[in-house]
């Protein structure tokens, strides 16, 4: 009974998912569309390209062998600030 359980908890494992498209893909993806833009990275195309020169540029964010600059920041923007930042900041603003 015990060894069942544990057997169906720990071991019993789907197959691991195949992404369709690359995280650069994706990112050039929700740029195109103008609400999707917004809506993940909370700014414009055109500002997010201003911001991706100007982090290029005069802050030095580079490519690597395994991720372009643009998906780093696509991805920075689209998942990391609304964990952390966006959250705090409606903690500030919302007073919950």
């Amino acid at each position: 009974m015990i060894g069942m359980y544990h057997f169906d908890t720990y071991m019993n494992k789907s197959e691991y998912r195949i992404p369709t498209e690359s995280g650069y893909e994706w990112v050039m993806r929700t740029l195109a569309n103008k609400t999707s833009c917004f809506n993940m990275f909370r700014m414009s195309r055109c500002v997010f390209d201003k911001l991706h020169s100007l982090l290029v540029e005069s802050y030095g964010l580079k490519s690597t062998k395994r991720m372009s600059s643009m998906e780093a920041l696509g991805l920075f923007f689209g998942y990391v600030v609304p964990l952390s930042l966006l959250d705090k900041l409606k903690i500030v603003l919302l007073g919950h």
